[in-house]
């Protein structure tokens, strides 16, 4: 009988990075060690429905509406319903495992199954809270609605019926712990990276030295952006050969028109490129008030840029204060400037923490990290999983 992996996820597109980027390594190092992977999605657009990518089959079972309020609650909920109606079909055996991402759990909470998860809603709304003078009184009440009334019972449902978990962080699990009362296996942390790759990285080195921030979406407020906004014009000012490289969906920075020029917006960039942009920067900046250990914190430490990241849930985990990089204080403009400043001003200090923190994440090299969570998926559904921190021994 062939071996079967189902990975549940809302969104998945090939070579997009974030958490589909995680889903299709896995998928390839599954693919050979002998097992059939098959992904379930959403889809929107022009996305096919169906597609056999060789080291995987994606099937986009749920066609999301247009337009609708509930955000991706509603997007999770459509997807639980197909997700049902499509096991309903399939026949399941006992060696067949199952990582699900997040709320696209609700689908199969009679099934046995992994939950890749992040922080609990509340804690959301508990970080959001730093930026309530950035917000109308309209936005804080939705925030509330959504996430302090509709998602946590959706998320509660979900962990309620995981077998094991893959957090980000120990931290990032025992919030999870605290809020939804679930102790089971636990595998830390989320994602790999390619060590030999990103450690490999070139550095191009022109008069120019660029500021390094990534991001997904606009989304101003969760990843801080309103902040570095208003700690650029100090940074750039001071420092005349500094610019700011931005990769992600361009939107209109709100900084002073004679700042604008310096701020290099590159769009969306596919995930094969982000290289080229790690191999230009002198330092990489993290402002989010809210996330999980994104996958840029790990590629941007294995490339062996200097980085200042916010005090994220778990980000002590990975590095160190002075150490491995640089935290601050999240929403803290000046304290964000100050550690901007430090690590452009001292290059031979900075270049200390890039050496503690590559043999951090040396350890989470995808060769290691994918039979590391192969395994743990396997022991899950035997019932003989422990423990797995791969960043814990430090």
């Amino acid at each position: 009988m062939v071996k079967r992996i189902f990975i549940i996820a809302r969104r998945f597109n090939e070579n997009s990075g974030s958490y589909a980027g995680f889903i299709e390594k896995f998928a390839k190092f599954a693919s050979k060690k002998g097992y059939q992977t098959i992904i379930l999605a959403t889809r929107s657009g022009k996305e096919k429905e169906k597609e056999n990518l060789g080291y995987a089959v994606v099937e986009r079972i749920t066609k999301l509406p247009d337009r609708h309020v509930f955000t991706m609650n509603w997007d999770y909920y459509l997807l639980g319903i197909d997700v049902k109606k499509y096991f309903k079909k399939v026949t399941l055996s006992e060696e067949d495992l199952m990582l699900v991402n997040g709320r696209a759990a609700l689908g199969v909470t009679d099934k046995k199954y992994v939950l890749r998860f992040n922080q609990p809603a509340g804690i959301f709304l508990k970080n959001m809270e730093i930026a309530d003078n950035e917000v109308s009184n309209i936005s804080k009440l939705a925030r509330k609605i959504h996430f302090g009334f509709i998602q946590p019972k959706l998320e509660k449902i979900c962990v309620k019926n995981a077998s094991g978990f893959i957090f980000p962080s120990a931290e990032t699990g025992d919030l999870n712990l605290r809020y939804y009362k679930n102790k089971k296996p636990s595998f830390i942390p989320q994602s790999g990276v390619d060590f030999k790759s990103f450690s490999s990285i070139k550095k191009i080195r022109s008069n120019k030295r660029f500021i390094l921030f990534v991001s997904a979406g606009e989304e101003k407020i969760r990843k801080g952006i309103v902040y570095l906004e208003q700690a650029l014009p100090e940074i750039l000012k001071e420092h005349k050969d500094v610019n700011l490289l931005h990769v992600g969906a361009k939107f209109n920075w709100n900084v002073p028109q004679e700042f604008k020029k310096r701020i290099v917006s590159n769009g969306i960039v596919e995930w094969n490129d982000i290289k080229n942009y790690y191999a230009k920067a002198e330092m990489m900046v993290i402002t989010a008030l809210n996330e999980g250990i994104p996958n840029t914190l790990i590629e941007g430490m294995a490339s062996g840029v200097p980085v200042l990241s916010s005090d994220i849930n778990g980000i002590t985990e990975y590095i160190t204060h002075l150490k491995g990089g640089y935290i601050y204080k999240r929403g803290d403009v000046a304290q964000l400037v100050k550690g901007i400043n430090y690590l452009l001003n001292n290059e031979k200090k900075a270049m200390e923490m890039v050496k503690v923190s590559q043999e951090i994440v040396r350890k989470l090299d995808y060769d290691k990290f994918h039979s590391a969570l192969l395994d743990f998926l396997i022991a899950v559904n035997e019932g003989k999983a422990k423990d797995v921190n791969l960043i814990s021994s430090r």
